[in-house]
């Protein structure tokens, strides 16, 4: 059996601990530590020599401290011979030497201090650093920029978006005085947060509920990233966000499905403009027939024209914006902007709108397009000192408000009642009635339903007048037979 024993050998109070150790009768090694210890600890008053086991019996802390030290010295000893041994390691006075350096690492070199001072510092600063990083992970805007380099580096709309938001929050930080962390973003937050918006940006309900939404967006794709270090609420997963009544949706919705009727729109067509505005015009009215966004225009053509077995000629073509066929029957309206304009072509992109907008502004107000509607707009304002844009309720004149969004709505609300809802989704691309209805903030029960569900009342109630007569009549009969 293995045994490690520590040994007094100064005459002085104080000296270096000899540590002995035995392991059969051919392996008995001796080793001269720089563990200082007292005289006293180790003799009983007769001069007898302790083990290590009897020096705290009655010892005061600092005794207890010492003995447990060299306890731990010697059971690590003790672990990694066994260990060693048993793997065929041959247990040498240079391999016995070697393990207590490892073990005993009080020094007394200069040059030994100063490395181990070093390492330890080291050790330090790289703890330090991990605390800080890992402080820095769990800020809110740690959290935002992760997103912004990793997720959406290479999405235009969703890095203007998250650049934002992190401007928000560093202002909502700054008023507030707080450092937000991950943790921090409870419900509670976020109602707070969606205040802050309303009120100190101006922001709509909309674009303050995208923020929110986004935030905790960043919070969970952090947490993803960093399961570990990341701590974040219990109910992150399950935040709700801000909703409007029903008739807060109505009256926001009124403000911003503005449209374009049969009569406005031939009011358009027989209206002389400038040259310049020539392919604005064109593009306007055919939008309003045919449903389809400008980007859309490159297939209406001659190559997608097809013939049903009536002989009727229509545009079909596969959608990939919305995942549809689509069918657009050629009609007269149709037929008469092509003799006029050409076929639907523009020069005009997707990425235009700025140009289309502003044009398209022009030709209604020439065309006299000018009821008074209510209306949200952008305007400049001023918000904390400095000058921005909002959208503003108010009361505009129509062509004030009329944007490249206000013709595809057009066509749904104009046809709707012509060629019911299932047809105008088969060119809009909406899956249901509900969605298309809620597109052009109508209600889903229509004239016709309205006209059925009279009808089939009426018809009811004359059949049950029907049956009263028939009934009273024959209870006179067998009355007059009696």
């Amino acid at each position: 059996m293995a045994t490690l024993q520590f040994l007094y050998r100064s005459k002085k109070d104080k000296g270096n601990l000899t540590i002995r150790f035995r392991h059969s009768s051919n392996i008995h090694y001796r080793y001269i530590t720089k563990i200082v210890s007292n005289k006293d600890f180790w003799f009983t008053t007769k001069g007898k020599h302790k083990n290590l086991n009897d020096i705290a019996n009655k010892g005061t802390a600092e005794v207890k401290n010492h003995k447990k030290k060299l306890e731990d010295i010697r059971d690590r000893f003790l672990l990694k011979f066994t260990k060693e041994f048993n793997h065929g390691v041959i247990i040498s006075k240079e391999w016995f030497n070697e393990t207590l350096s490892e073990i005993v690492t009080i020094v007394i070199d200069k040059t030994e201090i100063e490395k181990r001072q070093k390492v330890k510092e080291q050790n330090e600063l790289e703890l330090l650093d991990k605390k800080q990083n890992d402080y820095k992970t769990n800020l809110v805007t740690t959290a935002i920029e992760r997103v912004i380099e990793v997720e959406y580096f290479d999405k235009k709309d969703s890095l203007r978006l998250f650049n934002q938001l992190k401007t928000k929050i560093v202002e909502y930080q700054k008023v507030k005085k707080v450092r937000l962390k991950t943790k921090d973003v409870t419900q509670d937050f976020i109602n707070s947060f969606y205040a802050f918006l309303v009120t100190h940006f101006k922001h709509s309900h909309a674009t303050s509920n995208k923020h929110c939404k986004s935030l905790t967006h960043a919070v969970r794709y952090q947490k993803n990233a960093f399961p570990n270090i990341v701590e974040v609420s219990h109910n992150i997963n399950s935040v709700k966000y801000k909703k409007l009544t029903n008739s807060e949706i109505r009256v926001q919705k009124d403000e911003i499905v503005i449209t374009l009727s049969f009569s406005e729109l031939d009011l358009i067509h027989n209206t002389e403009v400038p040259e310049r505005l020539q392919d604005v015009k064109k593009t306007i009215l055919f939008i309003s027939e045919v449903g389809l966004r400008v980007s859309d225009f490159n297939k209406l053509t001659d190559e997608n024209i097809k013939t049903n077995n009536q002989g009727v000629k229509y545009w079909g073509f596969w959608n990939k914006k919305t995942g549809y066929d689509v069918v657009l029957p050629i009609n007269k309206r149709i037929l008469k902007y092509i003799d006029c304009y050409g076929k639907p072509k523009t020069t005009f992109k997707e990425n235009d709108n700025v140009i289309l907008n502003k044009q398209i502004k022009e030709i209604c107000e020439i065309a006299g397009i000018d009821e008074i509607v209510k209306s949200r707009k952008s305007q400049s304002i001023i918000v904390n000192g400095k000058k921005t844009r909002r959208t503003i309720s108010n009361t505009y004149k129509k062509y004030e408000i009329i944007t490249n969004h206000s013709f595809r709505r057009s066509f749904a609300t104009n046809y709707i009642k012509v060629i019911g809802a299932y047809n105008v989704r088969a060119v809009t691309g909406h899956k249901s009635d509900e969605m298309l209805y809620t597109y052009i903030n109508e209600s889903s029960v229509n004239d016709d339903q309205i006209s059925q569900m009279l009808k089939g009342m009426n018809e009811n109630a004359e059949r049950l007048e029907g049956e009263q007569i028939e009934a009273h009549l024959t209870i006179i009969k067998k009355v007059s037979n009696q």
